[in-house]
C-alpha cells in the first residue's frame, strides 16, 4: 500500500476490514450517544441545579436588597440623628457657656448681695442701738416730765394753800383789829363770815390733805425708779416752804393776840382751826420730803 491507500488482496478482505472498521465507528457513535446522553442528562442535572442555585441566589439577592435599603435608610436615619445630635450638643455646648457666664456673674451678684445684707445687718444693728437708746432718753425724759408734773400739781395745791392761808391770815388780822378797838367793851360774837371762811378753811385743808395723801403714794411708786430731780424744782418747793413758814409764825402771832380778846368758845374754835391747820403743814412738810429725793 503505497501514499496511505490501503491494498487488499481480495475484495472480502476488504469487505471485512470495512465491516470491522464500520463496527468499531458504530461503536464509537454509540459510545459517544451514550456519553452525550449522560451529558445532556448532566446538564438537565446541572442545569436544574443551577437555576435552583440562581432562584436561591436571587432571592437571597432581593433580600439582601431589601436589607440594604432598609439599612440605608436606617443610615439616612441615623446620619440624620447624628446631625442632629451634633447641633444639639453644639447648642447645648454653646448654653452651657452660656450658663457658665451667667453663673459668674450669679456668683458676683451674691457676693455684692451678701456685702450689702452684712452692710445692711450693721445698719440695722446701728439703728436699733440708735433706738434704744432713744428709747432710753425718752423714758427718762417721761419720768422727768412725770416729776415736773407732779411737782407742778404740788405747787398749784401749795399755792392754793398759800392763798387760803393768806386769807384766813386776812382775817386774822382784822380780827385783831377789831379785838383791839374793842378791847375796853364786851367781846362781840364771831362774824359769820369768820366763822364760815374757816369751816371752807378746814373743808380745803381735808381735801389737800386726801390730795397730798394720793400724790404721796403714787410719788412713791415714781420714787423707785431712781430718777432725779431738777434743781429748779427744789428751789421752788424751798421757797414755797419758807413762805408757809412765815404764814405759820405769823399765825401763831396772831393766835396769841386772839387769846386775850376771844371769849371761851371763840378761843376754842380758833385753836381747833389753828391745830388743824398746823397739823396740816406739817403733814404736808412731811410729805413734801417724803415725795421728793433729795438728790443732785
Amino acid at each position: 500500500m503505497a501514499n496511505g491507500e490501503l491494498s487488499f488482496a481480495n475484495q472480502q478482505e476488504e469487505l471485512k476490514y470495512y465491516k470491522n472498521l464500520a463496527g468499531n465507528y458504530k461503536q464509537k457513535l454509540m459510545e459517544a450517544q451514550r456519553e452525550l446522553e449522560e451529558y445532556q442528562e448532566g446538564s438537565r442535572d446541572l442545569e436544574t441545579e443551577l437555576e435552583i442555585q440562581l432562584e436561591q441566589v436571587e432571592k437571597r439577592n432581593k433580600e439582601l436588597t431589601s436589607e440594604n435599603t432598609h439599612l440605608k435608610a436606617e443610615s439616612e436615619i441615623l446620619q440624620t440623628k447624628l446631625n442632629q445630635c451634633q447641633t444639639e450638643c453644639n447648642n447645648m455646648r454653646d448654653e452651657l457657656q452660656k450658663m457658665q457666664l451667667a453663673r459668674e456673674e450669679m456668683q458676683v451678684y451674691v457676693r455684692k448681695l451678701e456685702q450689702k445684707n452684712d452692710d445692711f445687718e450693721r445698719a440695722t444693728r446701728a439703728s436699733l442701738m440708735s433706738l434704744e437708746d432713744f428709747e432710753t432718753r425718752l423714758n427718762q425724759a417721761i419720768e422727768r416730765n412725770a416729776f415736773l408734773e407732779n411737782e407742778l400739781d404740788e405747787k398749784e395745791n401749795m399755792a392754793v394753800l398759800i392763798q387760803r392761808l393768806k386769807d384766813e391770815a386776812r382775817d386774822l388780822k382784822h380780827e385783831l383789829t377789831v379785838s383791839e378797838t374793842i378791847k375796853t367793851e364786851a367781846p362781840p360774837p364771831l362774824p359769820k363770815k369768820t366763822l364760815e371762811s374757816i369751816i371752807e378753811s378746814n373743808k380745803l385743808i381735808s381735801e389737800a390733805e386726801n390730795r397730798s395723801r394720793l400724790r404721796r403714794n403714787s410719788a412713791h411708786f415714781m420714787s423707785t425708779t431712781g430718777s432725779i430731780v431738777p434743781h429748779s424744782a427744789m428751789n421752788i418747793l424751798g421757797d414755797l416752804l419758807k413762805k408757809v413758814g412765815v404764814l405759820e409764825s405769823k399765825l401763831q402771832s396772831c393766835r396769841d393776840c386772839l387769846k386775850d380778846s376771844s371769849d371761851p368758845m371763840t378761843e376754842k374754835r380758833v385753836n381747833l382751826t389753828s391745830s388743824n391747820r398746823v397739823r396740816h403743814m406739817n403733814g404736808s412738810i412731811g410729805n413734801t420730803k417724803e415725795y421728793i429725793p433729795l438728790t443732785a
